[in-house]
């Protein structure tokens, strides 16, 4: 029988060879990647292909490590590629005969190895929570709480891996555990722990009992940097709020080698958590101990949306960095220091073309993005500029049509349209995006101008003649009746126009720094509702129940619908009714406007007298109707065109309102309640309805796409991915105590290995502990998965209809505050779903279940 010593050393050595092995491998990818041209290597890689986020690639990837950090596998690099290959073989080979020694030694010694200490069981029982258990090995056994397992993890460390932190909770009030206390191996305190493993009801325990947020890990990493590390946006929010309130200063502290938590996120290819770092001030011109900025760590791992949102935050393409080594850890830089700028990696390695088309579609947006000279508080260029050219546009393009013959004027018409769209796109909105358009008052005053046309139109030779009675003593009918009906429906048309355009839509406070949101981040995570459907990370708030952020606005609004362009505003909480009205008024008032057109047209027509050399092309009557008076013809035609848009966006409207949606709700579902499901009944993971790219389907969208946002947006700059945080599976995110940490593997996103990433954060040849837990914490949905898709805020077309029209004071969703609620059992209807009832078997049945088995 083999001794357990053997066996254990039989295990080291295949340790070691797979170590070595991987080492070898290491250095064949590099030498393959420095010897290959710019440009070669997987298609997938080609053409801007998609990363394992979803997002574009600016470039093949750079290297399997950070540029200008020195790791143990770039000093082969310069071996010959067969050296490296007889070296693998031998490696290879090393593994196979340590796996055959393990193999032989579990077949034929079952059980043969020492049983654990019994201690072993104190610290087991920390991990699972066991407060009796651990309560029975202090008080009559003597262990104590600072005492180390053979890993160095103390119970305290291992009780902040579990809920309901019984545990946790006895050793710190009843026994008094140091919460600052050091494991020997990382000298990681319990809240590294914590953080790693993504337990923020642990983690808040510990800050709450005095944890230190200014203690570090024996590579200098920060909470901040764990935070990162273990890739859980909601503990990234709520660590850096605590961390900022408890130490003031920023969020750029660095490591031990400098890097700060925005590169750590860069590397590592987390363009959520590098956003947010951003929005709550991280610097992105910020350089470690080697001078590589963030950007220069986001060329390394080809990711183009986190470089596009680098460059527009303002990253400086051509900061260089203190001349060390690049990503093969050749040296780099002059005698004279300089080093490498962003914009020179992208040279040395073939991709300039396409970094310096990023550069200058970042200085693009912020051009646009920048108003410009302002006049009385407003942007010459977006306000003004936006609403002159658009009034002159609609007045010219009238006029044309209404002084030449149809067939010249129409096509005039379209022209001077065309030259006012471009104009509005090349030179105010300097760009052609939908978003940007929406941003600008243009077609808010292309409505309010036809309508300022329509009222001179009616009042100047429509009500006269209407209400006259006779024209050169004939007779014609009055219509009085319906004058002032048409003078009611507009104005009522107008004034819930601009009610719709300046009142509030419903927006949520926004705070501007993080610290002002530190009590709604302490709040949802005491609720466990610390997640992007509960709160906004553009404007660092709670999110309730039904609300969106818009990007036009660049707010949260409180039951959002959508944003309106002809309104140039948000419809929400406060002024969707405001918004309703106006379509009620201008529909019929459209209608009672072409009515009058037609009784007057018929009071002032005259025969077709046919102009010699201007054709007319039309039947006689129509003929003579332009002849008339074009103008007025004109106009109507257009204002009844406006009136198709107008009559089947109300109808869209009133059906939601029956329904008990919103447009937003309607386009994306009741995922925060409800997660779609797929036609098989399978939850999704995403945001969209599967629709069929058919025909219909892209003829739509590339109609969307001609009109530029016609009906309105419900596009959102926040999205709305849920970050909850729990613990993965038991295989993967619980060692068992005795044992050091081992590191979960890196995702391919981040191209290295803990060991290689950084050598400062290695200690004794370990990784640190901050590293070890890269991959511990996972991603999952907020709510329930199996909830079943539907209206949750539907109660009948009746019951919604009056809810609506009252403002939830009648119905029953009467008194909900919509600005406050954040979960669907806060709703007065709502009742949670009955537990089943199980009737206990009858004593046949028992007889019939066991005679079955």
């Amino acid at each position: 029988m083999t001794r357990p010593s053997a066996a254990k050393s039989a295990r080291a050595d295949k340790t070691e060879a797979a170590s070595m092995a991987e080492t070898v491998v290491a250095a064949t990818s590099a030498e393959q990647a420095r010897t290959e041209p710019a440009g070669s290597g997987d298609d997938d890689d080609d053409d801007g292909s998609k990363t394992k986020d979803g997002s574009s690639r600016t470039s093949t990837d750079l290297s399997d490590k950070p540029s200008g950090i020195t790791a143990a596998t770039t000093t082969t690099s310069a071996l010959p590629r067969a050296h490296f290959a007889a070296a693998k073989a031998a490696a290879q080979s090393e593994v196979s005969k340590a796996d055959a020694v393990g193999v032989i030694d579990s077949s034929t010694t079952p059980g043969t190895e020492a049983p654990p200490p019994e201690e072993d069981a104190f610290w087991e029982a920390a991990r699972q929570d066991d407060v009796d258990t651990v309560r029975n090995f202090v008080e009559t056994k003597g262990m104590r709480p600072e005492q180390a397992d053979a890993g160095g993890n103390t119970a305290l460390h291992w009780a902040t891996r579990t809920r309901p932190l019984r545990v946790l909770r006895y050793l710190v009030e009843e026994q008094c555990a140091n919460v600052n206390i050091l494991s020997a191996n990382y000298e990681a305190t319990p809240l590294f722990w914590a953080i790693s493993q993504g337990n923020l009801d642990a983690i808040t325990y510990l800050i709450d009992k005095g944890a230190n947020l200014a203690l570090r890990d024996s590579s200098g990493n920060t909470p901040l940097h764990a935070a990162v590390h273990a890739v859980s946006i909601p503990v990234v929010i709520f660590v850096a709020c605590a961390q900022l309130v408890a130490l003031g200063g920023s969020v750029d502290v660095g490591d031990g080698g400098g890097v700060t938590p925005l590169m750590w996120a860069t590397y590592q290819n987390k363009a959520e958590i590098v956003e947010l770092l951003i929005r709550i001030g991280a610097n992105v011109n910020a350089q470690d101990n080697n001078g590589k900025t963030p950007l220069h760590y986001a060329l390394m791992i080809g990711n183009g949306r986190i470089v596009d949102t680098l460059l527009a935050k303002g990253a400086d393409p051509k900061l260089k960095d203190f001349g060390t080594t690049d990503a093969y850890g050749v040296q780099i830089g002059s005698a004279s220091g300089s080093g490498l700028s962003p914009q020179d990696a992208a040279t040395i390695y073939g991709f300039l073309a396409d970094f310096n088309k990023q550069i200058e579609s970042a200085k693009d947006m912020r051009v646009i993005e920048d108003p410009g000279y302002m006049l009385f508080g407003r942007s010459l260029r977006k306000d003004i500029g936006g609403s002159v050219v658009p009034t002159l546009g609609i007045w010219l393009a009238l006029l044309a049509a209404s002084l030449y013959p149809w067939f010249v004027g129409v096509p005039l018409s379209v022209v001077i349209l065309g030259a006012m769209h471009y104009t509005v796109l090349k030179f105010i909105a300097r760009s052609r995006s939908p978003l940007q358009l929406q941003g600008l008052p243009y077609m808010s005053v292309i409505f309010q101008s036809s309508a300022l046309f329509i009222l001179f139109t009616w009042v100047t030779r429509v009500l006269p003649v209407t209400t006259r009675g006779s024209i050169d003593g004939h007779d014609i009918p009055t219509h009085k009746i319906m004058n002032v009906v048409m003078m009611w429906a507009f104005g009522s048309c107008m004034y819930f126009f601009y009610m719709a355009l300046f009142s509030n839509p419903g927006y949520i406070q926004r705070n501007e720094e993080l610290l002002s949101a530190e009590p709604v981040v302490r709040k949802l995570a005491a609720s466990n509702t610390l997640d992007f459907d509960h709160f906004c990370r553009t404007c660092l708030n709670a999110r309730p129940l039904r609300s969106k952020h818009c990007r036009v606005c660049n707010r949260c609004v409180a039951r959002f619908d959508h944003h309106c362009p002809w309104t140039h505003n948000c419809v929400g909480l406060h002024n969707h009714r405001h918004f309703m009205l106006f379509l009620l008024f201008l529909c019929p008032g459209i209608c009672f406007y072409i009515a009058l057109v037609s009784s007057y047209m018929g009071s002032i027509f005259v025969v077709y007298d046919p102009i010699p050399g201007q054709p007319c092309f039309l039947s006689n009557h129509a003929c003579g109707m332009f002849q008339s008076d074009a103008w007025t013809m004109v106009t109507s035609i257009w204002i009844g065109v406006n009136c198709i848009w107008a009559t089947f966006l109300l109808i869209a409207q009133l059906v939601q309102v029956m329904q008990g949606n919103t447009t937003n709700e309607a386009q994306t579902g009741y995922s925060r309640v409800a997660p779609h499901a797929d036609r098989d009944g399978k939850q999704c993971g995403h945001r969209h309805g599967h629709r069929k790219g058919g025909l219909v389907t892209k003829t739509a969208r590339g109609l969307r796409k001609l009109i530029l946002g016609l009906g309105g947006s419900v596009a959102s700059g926040d999205r709305t991915m849920t970050t909850s945080v729990v613990a993965q599976p038991e295989v993967d995110a619980e060692p068992s105590p005795g044992t050091q940490m081992v590191p979960g593997q890196i995702s391919r996103s981040s191209t290295a290995s803990s060991g290689d990433l950084l050598p400062q954060n290695q200690r004794d040849g370990q990784h640190s502990f901050a590293m070890r837990n890269i991959g511990y914490a996972s991603l999952r949905s907020a709510e329930a998965a199996g909830a079943k898709g539907g209206n949750p805020y539907s109660f009948g077309a009746v019951d919604n209809c009056l809810g609506f029209w009252t403002s939830e004071a009648e119905g029953k969703l009467a008194g909900t505050d919509w600005l406050r609620v954040m979960e669907l059992s806060e709703l007065a209807p709502y009742q949670p779903p009955p537990a089943p009832q199980i009737e206990p078997l009858s004593d046949s049945a028992h007889v019939s279940l066991n005679v079955a088995a």
